[in-house]
């Protein structure tokens, strides 16, 4: 679970405290300097740091809503897909009814079982590469993907060349089969609190960091889905 923090310390505890569903990971992101927040979060790594559960990530200087998610899918995608096989990312000023978690956990769980061998597929297809699919004049270089312990790069570490240069009749299809993500609430912005699957993640890429400091990195994130056929 990824939480970007930037509001004050109420609205943090608020969105805690309505968590109905055990956390594998969680990742808070601090953008600002808000001081009752930070000493809470201080206190927090103080008692549960040495579960390794918990990670703290703080950016005075507010590096962004995009750059706060990317750093908190990282940690994330670090551990096995079994353990992690999406990543729910919410904001902090948002409440949830008793059974909407794990409501949506089950349905999680059950529509995303076959992406699990579609990985395994992409990851060997990927390793490959260069392919008959990749550029001619990049046929003797290998691609440099992003690995979740390398920030320098925001390139999709599953997408093969086969569908990145595919046309985009044919690249809208590679997906199609397969959910990208889950909102938890319809009716209004779903990435306020999204599941994203880690297939999606692996192939759609990481957020983009030129929406700053907010909005607009969503409606992005969304097209990419799309193009993908997610």
């Amino acid at each position: 679970m990824v939480v970007p923090l930037m509001l004050d310390l109420m609205d943090f505890q608020r969105v805690m405290c309505n968590i109905s569903v055990p956390i594998r990971l969680l990742v808070l992101v601090q953008n600002g300097r808000e001081a009752m927040l930070s000493l809470c979060l201080q206190e927090l790594e103080r008692v549960y740091g040495w579960s390794g559960r918990l990670v703290v990530s703080r950016h005075p200087e507010n590096i962004g809503y995009s750059a706060a998610v990317n750093i908190g899918l990282r940690p994330a995608l670090s551990l096995p897909r079994e353990e992690v096989p999406f990543v729910f990312v919410t904001n902090s000023d948002v409440m949830f009814s008793p059974d909407l978690l794990p409501n949506l956990l089950r349905d999680v769980h059950e529509m995303t079982r076959h992406n699990a061998a579609r990985m395994d597929e992409l990851a060997a297809e990927v390793a490959n590469e260069p392919s008959e699919y990749s550029p001619v004049l990049r046929r003797g270089l290998r691609v440099l993907r992003s690995t979740v312990n390398d920030n320098r790069l925001s390139t999709s570490a599953l997408l093969p060349d086969r569908v990145r240069y595919a046309s985009v009749k044919e690249r809208g299809k590679a997906f199609s089969k397969h959910h990208g993500h889950f909102c938890a609430y319809y009716k209004g912005n779903c990435f306020t609190s999204v599941m994203l699957t880690r297939l999606a993640i692996s192939t759609v890429g990481y957020f983009g960091e030129n929406f700053y400091p907010a909005y607009v990195e969503d409606v992005d994130y969304s097209l990419r889905f799309r193009l993908l056929g997610f």
